[in-house]
């Protein structure tokens, strides 16, 4: 197992492109207009560095523990890029994020390309990230009694009458 620095990732040099895969015997995977889906060769796994004991030799080795799902990274598509232009700073923030990410995902693809069937790589720099999502809200019963956008709404639309 190698390790590769994340910044290497980046790199001015180019790396060979992914050629496409076959179905190995499998049952053809299909789109919702009926299009060959590709297998993913390439995953992102999350986990992980454990010492084991290798059950061949008795000796210590470290293992990649990793999560029971991981990410197809060769299938994975790139986020869509809004095509218009932002008008405010938070908007060009998003945009930026959305090109970063989709970069991020390319350098991954181009770093993988290189990969020999079997051979794995162990990526320095990264974080993991857990989030959970915020708890569910009955919006027909949102107290609205301090929000200031709806009392100006409901004042103009009262003198427009």
């Amino acid at each position: 197992m190698s390790v590769l620095n994340a910044g290497a990732l980046f790199s001015a040099a180019a790396r060979p492109a992914m050629a496409p895969v076959g179905n190995g015997g499998r049952a053809q995977r299909v789109d919702a207009n009926g299009n060959p889906l590709k297998d993913a060769e390439i995953w992102l796994n999350v986990g992980v560095l454990v010492e084991t004991t290798d059950p061949d030799t008795g000796e210590k080795v470290q293992e990649h523990l990793t999560l029971p799902v991981n990410l197809a990274i060769d299938t994975m598509r790139k986020r869509e890029v809004p095509n218009r232009k932002p008008t405010t700073a938070k908007a060009k923030q998003f945009l930026d994020r959305i090109i970063a990410s989709n970069e991020l995902l390319e350098g991954l693809q181009k770093a993988s390309a290189a990969l020999e069937p079997g051979e794995t790589i162990t990526l320095e720099g990264f974080t993991l990230q857990l989030q959970r999502v915020n708890e569910k809200v009955d919006v027909d019963n949102i107290d609205t009694s301090d929000n200031q956008y709806l009392s100006q709404i409901r004042e103009r639309l009262a003198v427009s009458k």
